[in-house]
């Protein structure tokens, strides 16, 4: 089984967006990053060209940005597998958000992989805010369960 964990921090300011691509982005932990619409190998470009969506659109309060963290179980146990799921979870979003992943190893509890998905929450095409609601997280988890072929769960974090 898939789980999908959600975060969300609508009482954050920007600085927790810059916190949170620091930690996607960082070098130590990812085994492979990767973006979609914006630079993904420095967290303060990344930043920088999420908030501008934002200013462009007068989106700089309430949340900042949809944390995922997608844990595989031990079917998934090949890097290279879980690089290419990673990038085909991450490109659920890109068509609307700016998108920024990177997949993790994992050495213990009961999961080998996991992946970290941010997605700016405003859509850079028309200014509306991500609804992170169940009909979303459905959609979501059903689009993990035909790419994986495991059956997902979501729960907020």
């Amino acid at each position: 089984m898939v789980v999908l964990k959600v975060t969300r921090h609508s009482e954050r300011d920007s600085e927790y967006l810059l916190n949170a691509l620091s930690y996607v982005e960082d070098r130590e932990r990812a085994i492979c990053r990767g973006a979609y619409g914006v630079e993904p190998y420095t967290p303060a470009y990344s930043y920088h060209q999420m908030m501008a969506v934002k200013y462009y659109f007068s989106k700089t309060s309430g949340n900042p940005l949809i944390h995922f963290v997608v844990s595989y179980d031990d079917s998934v146990d090949d890097p290279f597998q879980a690089i290419d799921i990673s990038k085909k979870l991450a490109g659920f979003f890109a068509e609307e958000y700016q998108v920024v992943w990177c997949l993790h190893m994992v050495k213990r509890w009961h999961c080998r992989f996991h992946t970290h998905i941010v997605i700016n929450s405003v859509n850079y095409k028309n200014g509306m805010m991500y609804h992170s609601g169940p009909k979303e997280l459905n959609d979501f988890a059903q689009y993990i369960r035909a790419v994986t072929g495991r059956s997902c769960r979501w729960t907020f974090s």
